[in-house]
């Protein structure tokens, strides 16, 4: 753990050294968000409500969908291409030869510091949210608790489908689709039909990331038992990610490839 914490030091120190770069990106983060916004804005000039979810509200959903992706993008981003890097070009090789967790070293290796602009401005939005809806502290922290196990149910995801690069090294190719779903994340659910509801909420569940923890601290719905399980799907849905991800290392140290 210790030599992890060295190589993020090292990383950051790294991409500390690029400031231009950092400005660029602090830029183009800024005006990501800025657009989002503006699409929230263009849509209340034109009704008072999305499904039951007025502007401040979904503001709230979309400041912890841009925390959740934030996040991803920060240390997780690397799964994306972890087929190419790491199994075509044999990087995970050199990886295995260190005394040291691999799918640490793999995280912490590929750190991005530039998107820690984006959690930033995701936290900026968040508390103009919770300041005008008044929300409290107990329902920030469990706003909190719910948007990390959805974000760790989002990382599992990913790291199953990674799992299967040893076998498949061209599966990165399957991560398209799901970077489009993701996007679903940032608006209310209740806007879909009810495949694309069951999809977001059982399969691909992102809907945990933003949706389900700002309805249940608005009280959208009356409380029942899949406020509790979902979580708890979500993380079982890393731990399983991290096993089989874990295991398929094991299987390619073996082949010896």
């Amino acid at each position: 753990m210790n030599y992890c914490y060295k190589l993020l030091v090292l990383k950051i120190k790294e991409q500390l050294s690029f400031k231009n770069d950092s400005v660029l990106w602090l830029i183009v983060r800024v005006l990501n968000s800025i657009m989002g916004i503006l699409v929230l804005v263009f849509i209340f000039n034109k009704t008072l409500d999305i499904k039951g979810f007025n502007r401040e509200e979904c503001l709230l959903i979309y400041s912890l969908y841009t925390i959740s992706v934030g996040i991803f993008y920060c240390f997780f981003a690397w799964t994306l291409w972890y087929s190419n890097t790491y199994i075509l070009q044999g990087k995970l090789s050199l990886v295995l030869k260190l005394p040291v967790n691999p799918f640490l070293y793999i995280t912490f290796d590929n750190f991005a510091l530039s998107e820690v602009f984006g959690i930033i401005t995701g936290l900026l939005i968040f508390i103009y949210s919770v300041y005008t809806l008044n929300l409290g502290i107990i329902t920030i922290l469990s706003l909190f608790l719910f948007l990390a196990a959805g974000t760790f149910g989002i990382i599992g995801i990913f790291l199953i489908v990674s799992s299967f690069s040893i076998k498949y090294p061209k599966i990165e190719e399957a991560f398209s689709p799901l970077m489009d779903m993701l996007d679903f994340a940032q608006y209310p659910i209740s806007i879909y039909n009810a495949f694309i509801k069951f999809i977001l909420t059982y399969i691909f569940p992102v809907s945990m990331i933003a949706f389900y923890p700002a309805a249940f601290s608005l009280h959208k719905y009356s409380f029942n038992i899949k406020f509790i399980l979902l979580p708890m799907y979500s993380i079982i849905i890393f731990i399983i990610g991290y096993l089989l991800f874990i295991k398929s290392i094991k299987k390619y140290e073996g082949t010896g490839a």
